[in-house]
C-alpha cells in the first residue's frame, strides 16, 4: 500500500502553517485538533482496514502508529474537543470506547 504523497504533503504543509501561527501562549496547532484521512485503505477493494489517518493538535499525542478502527479515532477526537458524545459511527463500526493512548 502506498500513501497518497500529494495529500500527505498538503497535510504536512497545513500542519506546519498551524504550528507557525501564534495564538495565546502557544500556536494555533496547540489549540486545535486536526483529523485528516483517506476514505479507503485500498480503494480497489473499498477496504477500511488499515485506513491511513493523521491526527494532530494540542490535546493529541502524536508520533505513533496505531491499528485501531477509524470509529474509535473519530470518537476520541470529538471528546478531546470537549464534545459530549456517547457513541460514534454506525452498525458494525459503532463504538463507545475512546483511545486513551491518543490523548495527552
Amino acid at each position: 500500500m502506498r500513501a497518497d504523497r500529494p495529500g500527505a504533503t498538503l497535510a504536512r504543509e497545513f500542519l506546519d502553517a498551524l504550528a507557525a501561527a501564534p495564538e495565546g501562549d502557544g500556536t494555533l496547532l496547540d489549540n486545535c485538533v486536526v483529523l485528516a484521512h483517506s476514505d479507503r485503505s485500498l480503494a480497489k477493494a473499498h477496504a477500511f482496514e488499515g485506513m491511513p489517518i493523521i491526527v494532530a493538535g494540542g490535546r493529541i499525542r502524536t508520533g505513533d502508529h496505531m491499528a485501531d478502527p477509524s470509529s474509535g479515532i473519530g470518537l476520541t477526537v470529538q471528546r478531546a474537543m470537549g464534545l459530549q458524545v456517547e457513541r460514534w459511527d454506525t452498525m458494525g463500526m459503532e463504538t463507545n470506547r475512546s483511545i486513551a493512548d491518543l490523548l495527552v
